[in-house]
């Protein structure tokens, strides 16, 4: 099915939701898509703590209220995932699961993946990621090891440490997380820390997974139930690649905007999320006054 707009979002995050909110106000015709959830990985997050103008709550609680506002702006969210874009010189064409957009312009924010260090990939159906929210939510009295020392393996471990064992594997004798996060698991019972220890390997079993970790010379063996790999993460704009090669021409000629935290690196926070769609949209709307 093709269909035609000024403007297609992709990604229903908090980047996307700002952008969407502010070409409403404007007056410009747009769509939103997203293969997931409405929220993106904010949904996964233990507390969020750093907006002003809000008490800390669950990630999951704010991306409700994100939602509800797209409910009484009557803005809907198609269910389609981005897969691929071409351009032909005056539109981009978008397809998805379901259909092809034709579109002057187009917002990616469509976030980020994780990086999967191939040594852990051998966890096979015992490495959990964040698109397994109904696995995540459910799990209660298990043991659960986190490799990582950033604010996503500390957020990880706060949520589920609720009701599981905990174990933090850093290769290092530093955190990178927010101090506040190290303390706060630090003060849980059910979160053990272990700094410079090394994974050197990961072996499913019948009834878990076995890790074998090394620290200096000393060789450690953990039995877990599962494994979650927070070592980072990296841009989820594959569907980009049919015009990789005039991308830097499109992005400087607004036609083209990469907002959000599949922009930002390692800053992905929700308010420089947010200033990044709404920045999108004014400078979307100061291009058609041109």
């Amino acid at each position: 099915m093709q269909v035609e707009t000024d403007v297609l979002i992709a990604g229903a995050g908090p980047a996307g939701i700002c952008a969407a909110l502010s070409l409403k106000k404007f007056g410009i015709p747009f769509i939103v898509i997203d293969g997931e959830k409405i929220g993106g990985l904010l949904r996964h997050a233990n507390l969020v703590e750093n907006f002003p103008f809000l008490p800390a709550q669950s990630g999951m609680k704010v991306a409700m209220q994100l939602a509800e506002i797209l409910r009484k702006n009557k803005i809907k969210v198609l269910k389609e995932k981005a897969e691929f874009v071409r351009f032909n010189g005056d539109f981009f064409q978008v397809g998805t699961n379901k259909s092809v957009f034709s579109t002057r312009f187009l917002i990616a924010a469509t976030g980020t993946k994780p990086r999967i260090p191939l040594i852990f990939r051998s966890a096979g159906n015992r490495l959990l990621n964040e698109k397994m929210p109904e696995v995540l939510v459910r799990l209660k009295g298990k043991k659960i090891a986190i490799v990582g020392a950033g604010d996503a393996a500390f957020d990880y471990a706060g949520s589920l440490s609720r009701r599981n064992k905990v174990f933090i594997f850093n290769r290092s004798s530093r955190y990178k997380c927010a101090s506040f996060l190290f303390d706060r698991a630090g003060r849980s019972a059910n979160v053990k820390y272990f700094a410079n220890i090394q994974v050197q390997r990961t072996e499913e079993t019948a009834g878990g997974l076995r890790i074998r970790c090394r620290n200096n010379e000393r060789v450690f063996v953990f039995e877990v139930d599962y494994l979650l790999c927070a070592t980072g993460r990296k841009a989820e704009l594959s569907f980009l690649d049919g015009v990789r090669d005039v991308m830097p021409r499109l992005k400087s000629s607004r036609r083209l905007f990469i907002v959000g935290d599949a922009r930002n690196g390692i800053f992905r926070q929700m308010l420089i999320s947010m200033a990044d769609g709404m920045k999108a949209a004014m400078e979307i709307k100061r291009r058609i006054e041109k």
